[in-house]
């Protein structure tokens, strides 16, 4: 099984923050300088900005676009909990990046009525995971919170 993480760093943002909930907003490093954009929220992607493109030409798509600059120490430490919880289901994981891994699950195809029961497999985890995923980022977004005040 495959999880990638989509909009990761965006997304962390929005959750760490409310205000940029809903928002158009692309996550960069310094925007005073020549930089790229890392990650957009899918409300930037409806204006067609994509990761990779200049923080110019995001600027030119969409105006209004909220300009966040990243904060890797958070999204490590929000990738070293998610992981933790898939660990959780599968310990057979290969951690490919900072928002995505590879799970093998063979060995547990039994618990689900065998391997022509992938599908089920793949409800299940994704369920439970954006359940127990969902709840962590809730907890460290208060954490985070109560840093920045």
């Amino acid at each position: 099984m495959h999880i990638d993480m989509d909009a990761y760093f965006a997304s962390i943002e929005q959750v760490t923050n409310p205000f940029l909930k809903g928002k158009p907003i692309i996550v960069c490093g310094s925007y005073k300088t020549r930089s790229v954009v890392s990650s957009c929220s899918y409300e930037a992607k409806k204006y067609g900005i994509k990761s990779g493109m200049s923080v110019k030409q995001a600027l030119n798509l969409c105006p209004d676009v909220i300009i966040v600059s990243g904060y890797p120490e958070k999204y490590a430490e929000v990738s070293k909990e998610i992981f933790s919880i898939i660990k959780s289901f599968t310990e057979n994981m290969e951690i490919y990046s900072i928002d995505e891994v590879f799970l093998d699950i063979s060995d547990i195809y039994h618990l689900y009525g065998g391997k022509n029961e992938g599908y089920n497999i793949y409800i299940h985890y994704n369920h439970n995971m954006r359940l127990r995923i969902d709840w962590q980022l809730l907890h460290l977004w208060r954490g985070y919170n109560r840093r920045r005040i």
